[in-house]
């Protein structure tokens, strides 16, 4: 079990001026019981690479290798999440998803989010090779921020997007 770090990087310079911390790790008294309320109340679009259910929860972080990231005011607060898990796709070695729970984490700060995760975990990981994700085609939303970050649509297969990131070293952070 992870504790949870304060993740602080030039993108979350603009997260902080509206009270926004990032923060990375697992602590699972902290994150579970916040994230089994944020799937009962969810209203957005699922994201297919995070639990959907308090069933498919269970064992979630276990399943494989996952370095996972929140948004919120503060530690015990999570306004979103994502992960990056080491699920190959062709010549991407990560996967990653995201998923707001909180109207306040509009298209910029989703964004911020996005690209503080990003440039932490490539410090954080010593990774810097491609990364995928998939999404619903419906979430113009997400694709948006997703491709603010460097993500580029490679294939489209019953009603989700597959994307891939060139290697995080080349983005320009």
């Amino acid at each position: 079990m992870d504790r949870l770090q304060r993740v602080e990087n030039r993108h979350t310079l603009s997260l902080e001026a509206v009270n926004l911390n990032v923060y990375r790790g697992w602590q699972e008294a902290i994150i579970v019981p916040r994230l089994i309320e944020k799937i009962r109340r969810a209203q957005s679009i699922r994201d297919p690479s995070l639990p959907d259910s308090i069933e498919e929860l269970e064992g979630w972080y276990q399943q494989t290798e996952r370095t996972v990231y929140t948004i919120g005011r503060q530690a015990t607060t999570m306004l979103g999440i994502a992960h990056f898990s080491s699920e190959t796709h062709g010549n991407a070695s990560y996967q990653f998803g995201s998923r707001m729970y909180d109207s306040r984490i509009d298209r910029d700060a989703a964004a911020s989010f996005v690209a503080a995760i990003h440039h932490d975990f490539t410090s954080h990981k010593r990774y810097e090779g491609r990364v995928w994700t998939k999404l619903d085609e419906r979430d113009r939303e997400k694709r948006l921020v997703y491709e603010k970050n460097g993500y580029r649509e490679v294939s489209h297969h019953r009603g989700a997007a597959l994307l891939v990131r060139s290697a995080i070293s080349k983005m320009d952070f």
